[in-house]
């Protein structure tokens, strides 16, 4: 009996079939280790919660002895103050002119410089310049003093040529003022130089009284004849210290010029704290403070330059006055504004060993002690403390144990 031949077209039909059924196969194996492992991952027992969550062993919690000075630093709330203040009032114009303000060239916070014009009275300036000594008298030519060498110098100090002898109003110097007017946009007062006819000078000298009409009307005084330019005091003024800034203004155009006009007051700022009495004992002039804002603006150095009695404040607490001097310039806009000063007191020395407060422990039997550690070994030590400050205590061995800086105090666990 024969056997009928398998259709080629079937067995690779077959062998197809069995390939798609082992690719099934091998999909959910993988598929199925793959759910094994995440769940392994996500599905966690009490055990190993508990374990996972436990707090990590307790450790010793130690600090470093240090050898170097203990410091307390007060801080106290400050304010900025300009200082210097001086107040200038406008003097009397020209004959037959009244007091009454035309111009005003400044305004509050304006820095004001040697030959500034502040106001105009009466159609006339009135600037600044350097000096200690106030105008005291209108400078006039020839005129000598102190008044003079002020004004000397401020107008070398503007840029202008001076080689008049100090203190001579001469030549140079009137030149110099002539030419600071034009800059300001003025023109000088003159002085009024009155000369007398040589024929009034020879009846002087002893005319009979038989000259003639002719010749007595000749003996008169001769116009005025213009001389040099004057500073009067109604527009010049000293100021000891520029430059300043405008602090008040009290004047106004069209208004009467009477009383301060202007108060100026130094660029360079002061500070002043208030503490109360228990920190302001241990504060002395000459100590350096840091004086901040609360913006992290403002960081400057400075030193204590005085420190009051103890008064009553306007809150009716007692408190020490403090004053304090910035080692560089302030900006002026700091005026008035509240500031933040450091004032750290030294109350041990650089050689002294220090460790934080929180290693110091006292016994019921008045000892005080810490305790070091060194390769895992404790050692208690007994010491004596000292000055205390910013979290930090001075201390000194008084045991057979030593102690030297470098050293591991505990601090707790």
């Amino acid at each position: 009996m024969s056997v009928p031949a398998e259709d080629p077209g079937t067995e690779r039909g077959r062998l197809s079939r069995r390939r798609r059924q082992l690719a099934v196969i091998a999909a959910v194996a993988i598929a199925a280790a793959a759910s094994g492992l995440v769940a392994g991952t996500l599905v966690r027992s009490p055990a190993q919660v508990a374990a996972e969550t436990e707090a990590p062993p307790r450790t010793p919690l130690t600090a470093e002895v240090e050898q170097r000075a203990v410091v307390q630093t007060v801080v106290a709330r400050g304010e900025a103050q300009l200082t210097g203040t001086v107040e200038l009032a406008a003097g009397s114009p020209p004959d037959g002119m009244r007091a009454v303000v035309t111009g005003v060239s400044v305004k509050v916070g304006d820095r004001i410089d040697t030959g500034r014009v502040l106001l105009e009275v009466a159609e006339r300036p009135m600037f600044v310049v350097r000096g200690r000594v106030p105008m005291y008298r209108d400078i006039e030519p020839g005129a000598t003093g102190k008044d003079v060498e002020q004004l000397q110098r401020s107008l070398r100090e503007v840029g202008w040529s001076v080689w008049d002898r100090a203190g001579l109003y001469g030549p140079s110097t009137q030149a110099a003022v002539v030419n600071q007017y034009r800059r300001m946009g003025y023109s000088p007062l003159r002085a009024a130089v009155e000369n007398v006819d040589e024929a009034d000078e020879g009846r002087a000298d002893g005319a009979e009284d038989g000259d003639t009409p002719a010749r007595t009307s000749a003996a008169k005084k001769a116009p005025p004849v213009v001389g040099g330019p004057i500073v009067p005091m109604a527009e010049c003024f000293f100021v000891a210290t520029l430059p300043s800034v405008v602090s008040s203004l009290a004047a106004h155009v069209g208004g009467a010029a009477e009383g301060p006009a202007v108060t100026l007051a130094a660029t360079s700022l002061t500070v002043r704290a208030d503490l109360n009495p228990a920190d302001g004992a241990s504060i002395r002039a000459g100590q350096a403070v840091r004086i901040q804002d609360e913006a992290g603006r403002l960081d400057v150095k400075g030193r204590v330059t005085a420190v009051g009695a103890a008064r009553v404040d306007d809150n009716g607490g007692l408190t020490v006055p403090v004053v304090v001097k910035p080692r560089k310039r302030m900006a002026a806009r700091w005026a008035g504004q509240p500031v933040r000063v450091s004032f750290p007191t030294t109350l041990a020395p650089p050689q002294s060993l220090v460790v934080p407060l929180s290693a110091i422990r006292s016994t019921a039997d008045g000892q005080i002690r810490l305790t070091t550690v060194a390769g895992g070994r404790r050692t208690t030590v007994e010491v004596a403390v000292g000055a205390k400050g910013d979290g930090f205590v001075e201390v000194r061995p008084t045991g057979r144990d030593g102690l030297k800086a470098g050293d591991h105090v505990l601090l707790g666990r």
